[in-house]
């Protein structure tokens, strides 16, 4: 019986590790699409990008609109009054002197509005200043989340590559780790097995040698055992079916020999036919070794049992 052992099958502990790595493969890496802030970080940032230089411009200042129309007022209002009061000093008629106190009180308000300009432009610059600052720390505000979630994204993404590596080297050491065990069994079951048909096959040589040497005690004792004449009349008929076989083949070699070149070359080939190449050149050595074939006619006799031609 040749040695036979059961093929390699992964441990149920490699089982569950390859289970556990295929889950997280099919799971599949962290991806990053820019996280939820990148549109509000593209947005602050398009912001200060294309936010246009200062410019002051006093019609699109509503402060100076305000006082604008304040002193305006106040300017009419004013003339207004100088005018009155200078016409009643002159017995309610207007003069030149009362115009042009008039127009002066109103340009004095204008002069004032005029000053305060300086004052509006740098209140101006500092509000948009403030809003540059503002823009800025939205953005950076919102530079800090984004870098937030994509450190979050980093940290998910390298603990799945460490826990991808320590999952596949520890099935790999598992599985060499079995196979290992798996070797060793094999080797000291083949081992047992070799032990095993050694003890056997030197147990059958010993029972065939105890065998012989008793079958050769037992007959040396049943010769000795024999009668003389017995022993005599035994031998006496063996050499009588010694003679009648040499009888028998010089009967033989008398009817062969009266066969010629083309009987033995056709003997030979119809068995052949029969039994094929190999059994005719068997029975042409028997009767070679009998002495049945002339060696004259031994060429013919071989061409016949090959299937070659004597040119007979």
């Amino acid at each position: 019986m040749s040695f036979s052992y059961e093929k390699y099958k992964e441990s149920d502990s490699a089982k569950k590790l390859k289970e556990e790595l295929d889950k997280l493969e099919t799971a599949g890496s962290p991806t990053w699409n820019g996280g939820s802030y990148k549109n509000q970080l593209d947005s602050a940032f398009k912001s200060i990008a294309e936010r246009k230089p200062f410019n002051y411009n006093l019609s699109d200042d509503p402060l100076y609109r305000q006082h604008k129309d304040k002193y305006l007022s106040l300017g009419k209002l004013a003339m207004e009054d100088t005018v009155g009061r200078a016409a009643s000093l002159t017995g309610g008629y207007g003069n030149s002197y009362a115009v042009t106190a008039g127009n002066q009180a109103y340009n004095q308000y204008l002069t004032e509005l005029s000053d305060i300009i300086p004052e509006l432009y740098e209140i101006a610059y500092e509000r948009y200043s403030a809003e540059g600052d503002d823009l800025e720390r939205i953005y950076d505000m919102l530079s800090d989340r984004y870098d937030g979630e994509y450190k979050e994204y980093l940290d998910r993404s390298e603990k799945y590559d460490e826990e991808r590596k320590y999952l596949s080297d520890e099935y790999q050491k598992e599985l060499d780790r079995s196979y290992d065990i798996y070797s060793s069994d094999r080797d000291l079951a083949y081992k047992d097995y070799r032990d095993t048909a050694k003890d056997s096959q030197w147990q059958k040589e010993f029972d065939e040698a105890i065998r012989q040497y008793t079958e050769k005690l037992e007959y040396e004792k049943y010769r000795d055992s024999i009668e003389d004449g017995r022993w005599e009349k035994e031998f006496a008929l063996k050499l009588e079916k010694e003679s009648e076989k040499e009888e028998e083949e010089e009967k033989g070699k008398e009817y062969y020999f009266q066969w010629d070149a083309g009987e033995w070359e056709g003997y030979f080939s119809k068995y052949r036919l029969k039994h094929g190449v190999t059994a005719a050149l068997e029975e042409l050595d028997r009767m070679n070794s009998l002495g049945f074939i002339p060696k004259k006619f031994m060429v013919y006799a071989s061409s016949g049992a090959r299937g070659g031609s004597s040119g007979h």
